[in-house]
């Protein structure tokens, strides 16, 4: 015959009682010259045996309890630990459905709110297929749970659920099988499980907004940047436009063919610039739009180079530019558009500012697992002075004349901002040979939102 943990359990506990009793009973039997003694005897051996089992199965419950208190207290700090240790909402969910599972050994589901719009997601089901907690009554349950904590939980034809919840907020629910129901240790157990997965996303839920409000903040920085490079920049150009047509329109007839042309050039010249600075003006548009994620593809480096080099040679045939990539092809998450706009301004930069007789280089590699582009020049190099100030947007060069090559301006603080935007950096230094280098540097790989959170609020 088989005989399980229970039944053995409570054999010992039989057999410790008799033994215990045994002695009284014979003591009883063998002093028994009274026979009143003898028969109070014989008819406390059954009562005391029965108390003692009592007692002891009593005892054995309590202990058991405990046993299992503890088991809950100790799955339930490795499982905080596990959730905590959650890279993305979608992992911290597989984490907690697993640790469900392996406990309850149940269907489960979980109804979340995603952090960022305050929208119910798909729900998550483990084992993920068909499932009764999908169900039309079943997910009306659920969400009556998510309106109602006060009178939660509740058990429904197929469920139970339970709400997650911190403080005065709700982030979702957590439903499992309810059939065979739910013993009372199991479902304070799920209980629990809940407010730590509560606490959990309120913490996430703050993490979230405080790297928001520093997100913020940093467009407010970059848009009073704009402002005041906008309006040194803009002015210079608009003055020389107008100034040329101005003596075009009263003076054409009586200027040589070499002037007119030359103040026609100028006029070209002012209004290409003008339509970069428009160009880069729509880039910072589209980093500023709080509502749309930058969209990233993964893009041959070498291409997006190709490109732009191609566009600047255009613009600037008589400079020599010369490029190196490694020889293996080297693929970079990136906004291909707006990667390609960082790499023409920073050319353009070194055009405008290195003198007629630059030599322009551009090199990528491979460090640290990143994509390094580095752009500098033979020129004149970057005034100490101007060298903290470079992608702040602050540099207005007043002693500039209208003619004069114009000052770093907005292009340099776009620049700094849109490898930002792709979670790399930027620096800037000047040459020992002379000239100035601009290196920057972008991931290749996406960086998990956690993680770019994180860094932007440390």
């Amino acid at each position: 015959m088989n005989i399980n943990f229970k039944q053995s359990g409570f054999i010992k506990i039989l057999l410790a009682s008799v033994a215990m009793t045994f002695p009284i009973f014979m003591l009883y039997i063998l002093t028994g010259s009274h026979e009143k003694l003898t028969v109070i005897g014989v008819a406390l051996y059954p009562i005391v045996t029965l108390t003692l089992c009592i007692v002891a199965i009593v005892f054995q419950k309590r202990l058991r309890s405990s046993e299992e208190i503890t088991k809950q207290k100790d799955l339930l700090l490795k499982t905080v630990n596990n959730l905590y240790a959650a890279a993305s909402l979608e992992e911290l969910i597989s984490i907690l459905q697993s640790i469900l599972y392996d406990y309850f050994n149940r269907e489960n589901i979980v109804h979340v709110l995603d952090l960022n719009t305050n929208i119910f997601l798909d729900p998550f089901v483990f084992p993920e297929g068909d499932s009764p907690l999908l169900s039309k009554e079943e997910r009306g349950l659920a969400f009556a749970v998510y309106a109602d904590v006060i009178h939660s939980p509740r058990k429904g034809n197929t469920g139970f659920y339970c709400p997650i919840f911190s403080k005065n907020q709700v982030y979702g629910i957590i439903g499992i099988k309810n059939i065979p129901s739910l013993q009372d240790d199991e479902i304070s157990f799920l209980q629990a499980i809940a407010t730590q997965m509560g606490l959990i996303l309120e913490y996430q839920s703050l993490y979230t907004n405080h790297a928001n409000m520093i997100l913020e903040s940093e467009r407010e920085k970059l848009r009073s940047n704009l402002l005041r490079s906008i309006s040194h920049d803009l002015r210079t150009p608009l003055a020389g436009i107008l100034g040329s047509a101005s003596v075009l329109e009263d003076s054409r007839h009586q200027l040589d063919d070499a002037t007119n042309r030359k103040l026609l050039s100028g006029i070209i010249e002012d209004c290409q610039w003008l339509m970069r600075m428009v160009e880069n003006l729509l880039s910072v548009t589209t980093m500023q739009d709080a509502n749309v994620a930058l969209s990233k593809t993964t893009e041959v480096a070498e291409e997006i180079i190709g490109t732009a080099v191609s566009r600047i040679r255009k613009r600037f045939p008589n400079y020599e530019i010369t490029v190196r990539t490694p020889e293996d092809i080297l693929l970079v998450p990136m906004n291909p558009t707006l990667i390609e706009q960082v790499i023409i301004n920073l050319i353009e930069n070194a055009v405008k500012h290195g003198g007629a007789d630059t030599h322009i280089h551009l090199n990528l590699k491979e460090v640290d697992a990143h994509a390094v582009f580095e752009i500098y020049d033979n020129g004149v190099g970057i005034a100490p002075k101007d060298l903290p100030h470079l992608f702040d947007g602050s540099l207005i060069h007043a002693e500039k004349s209208a003619d004069s090559t114009r000052g770093f301006g907005l292009g340099l603080s776009l620049c700094m901002s849109i490898v930002e935007a792709h979670d790399g950096y930027m620096v800037a230094s000047n040459n020992l040979d002379g000239g100035a280098i601009f290196r920057f540097m972008l991931p290749l790989r996406e960086e998990k939102k956690h993680e770019r959170q994180k860094n932007i609020a440390n």
